[in-house]
């Protein structure tokens, strides 16, 4: 055997030798005589998804309320060491002996779950979309306000009067979750790369690379969220909110059918954009001049079928858990330069990369006044940092 084993030696060095030597020579190696067929995988698992997806990231709260892929920044806390139980302390930077923890996973099998929220005035909605989050000083911000100047309206900002409604239809594939949400415990598994910022960078850089809170209990699976915004003239009818819930009830059943828009609503927006899935969302808007929307806006079944844990992203989080970033600062100074530079970006104007839209207007509005509606469809599929959008803009 082992005179086998010596004698084919030197074929492979001699094989290796003249692989090489054609290289040498610029000659390109031959193809293979059976070449695979490539094909083309697409995944919506967000930037930095892996085994435990977003779990232990940093994520920027200003933009969305950890409920987007797009707000996440880079880890915080190292997972390994954390399942290891082998600890740094943040101060001496030495080894510290610390119980093992466990990423629990809880997988959801495509549970359906729904969430609302209803503001008669933008300043009203913006401050029941924050719900609970706030700073050390309990001062109200903002969290959650660029993602819908970025991606439902860039004119947010100039629709104060308006009545806002949201709705989250979001199909469940995976819970996951730390088996402690103790800050005192989770500062020993800090990365080194956060902690090496803590010590070198300034607050603005901290808050551009880890975000304002650490995400500890997350939900993956697909998301169709609806934000409508219109002026309602009677406020107490609940028009708006009642006409949103029409058309999730016609997408969810997969049926053709005219909504009407009642008097009551003036200058009606409605935004659909969804995350997740294998199937993009096929948005299609059949319009007529009576105030009626008649549409079959996507295929329900086909999208809610191709979301799976292969097919997923980031669609919310228990924002209970949520850690801000400033608590696992031990310097005190440092810990007050970033609550600050939060406090000074909240006020700063989120008006940057507006959403684009596309207009199409195929009737004279001369021949209705005061009979002009205007609805926006939009559609996302986010992927590893790429999208495919379908942007409409239609007016009746």
């Amino acid at each position: 055997m082992r005179s086998k084993i010596l004698y084919f030696l030197p074929f492979c060095l001699l094989f290796s030798c003249s692989e090489e030597s054609i290289k040498e020579k610029g000659i390109n190696p031959p193809p293979p005589l059976t070449p695979q067929k490539q094909t083309v995988t697409i995944s919506t698992r967000s930037a930095g998804d892996g085994r435990n997806d977003l779990l232990g990231y940093g994520y920027n709260c200003l933009y969305a309320l950890a409920d987007n892929y797009k707000g996440a920044t880079n880890l915080v806390i190292d997972i390994d060491r954390y399942i290891n139980g082998v600890g740094i302390d943040p101060k001496t930077k030495n080894d510290v002996k610390v119980p093992k923890g466990k990423i629990e996973v809880s997988l959801a099998h495509g549970d359906f779950s729904q969430y609302e929220l209803y503001g008669f005035s933008l300043n009203d909605f913006y401050k029941k979309r924050s719900g609970g989050l706030t700073i050390n000083s309990g001062k109200y911000i903002p969290w959650g306000k660029i993602e819908f100047t970025r991606e439902f309206d860039n004119e947010i900002s100039e629709k104060a009067t308006n009545s806002f409604y949201r709705v989250d239809a979001c199909i469940n594939t995976k819970r996951l979750f730390f088996n402690t949400f103790n800050k005192k415990r989770l500062k020993y598994f800090l990365t080194e790369d956060f902690l090496f910022a803590l010590d070198n960078y300034s607050a603005a850089k901290i808050i551009d690379d880890y975000g304002t809170h650490v995400l500890t209990d997350i939900f993956v699976g697909g998301k169709m969220s609806i934000l409508a915004t219109a002026i309602e003239e009677d406020k107490t009818k609940n028009d708006l909110v009642t006409l949103t819930g029409n058309i999730l009830e016609i997408i969810k059943g997969n049926t053709t059918e005219k909504i009407k828009v009642t008097n009551n609503i003036k200058d009606l927006s409605l935004k659909i954009i969804q995350h997740g899935g294998a199937v993009p969302i096929r948005t299609q808007l059949i319009k007529t001049d009576e105030g009626e929307i008649d549409t079959k806006f996507v295929s329900w079944p086909e999208w809610a079928s191709s979301v799976d844990i292969q097919h997923s992203t980031l669609i919310k989080s228990d924002l209970s858990h949520l850690i801000p970033i400033w608590e696992f600062i031990e310097d005190e100074s440092k810990k007050e330069e970033v609550i600050q530079e939060i406090r000074k970006r909240s006020l700063a104007n989120s008006r940057k990369n507006p959403v684009q839209i596309i207009k199409f207007e195929s009737f004279d509005k001369k021949k209705q006044p005061g009979k002009c509606n205007t609805i926006h469809i939009n559609t996302q599929r986010g992927y590893y940092g790429r999208e495919n959008n379908y942007n409409h803009f239609f007016s009746f």
